[in-house]
């Protein structure tokens, strides 16, 4: 299907210079493609990570879109263990140890859950403890798909104004 999909964008492609309409056609004939191709791989674990405002949320967006994946997010799961709506700030009682081990169990939890019934799932969380990312890895390992972690990096002065921006996001980070 890979293959059928990949030809069929190529063709609209080509007939884009003549029919614009094709254009659009074969776009969604070589993301169907791609989709395809990423399923075809085997199962697989993407985690975007990173400090809060360097793109991981948007690079895992994009990502999911590409391949298809769904994509579980940690600030997703933080809001739902604590019963709070997702453009609403999380108590500082979420942000403890025990609370942070609690929401990346749960996510670890889903990510296998996922891979079980997908062949792949994009994670968006920092992972900044090496403990978070062997959770992850544990649960990638118990499917036994590989897990990539993907580290967003930015510059401070992009981060502090990505955050500033920020208003009724799942995120509840902030430059303090």
């Amino acid at each position: 299907e890979c293959e059928r999909a990949m030809v069929r964008g190529l063709v609209d492609a080509l007939k884009a210079t003549h029919d614009p309409s094709a254009s659009e056609r074969a776009r969604a004939w070589l993301a169907r493609a791609v989709q395809r191709a990423w399923r075809a791989a085997g199962p697989c674990v993407i985690a975007c990570c990173g400090r809060s405002g360097t793109g991981k949320s948007t690079v895992a967006a994009a990502l999911a879109a590409a391949t298809g994946f769904p994509l579980l997010s940690s600030d997703v799961f933080r809001k739902a263990q604590a019963g709070i709506p997702l453009g609403e700030r999380a108590p500082a009682a979420m942000y403890t140890p025990r609370a942070r081990a609690n929401v990346y169990d749960a996510l670890a939890r889903a990510t296998a859950a996922a891979i079980t019934d997908s062949p792949g799932v994009i994670v968006d969380a920092t992972c900044l403890h090496r403990v978070d990312r062997d959770t992850l890895r544990a649960a990638a390992a118990e499917r036994g798909a590989p897990i990539v972690f993907l580290e967003c990096r930015a510059p401070a002065a992009t981060v502090r104004r990505r955050l500033s921006r920020r208003k009724g996001s799942p995120s509840d980070a902030t430059w303090a």
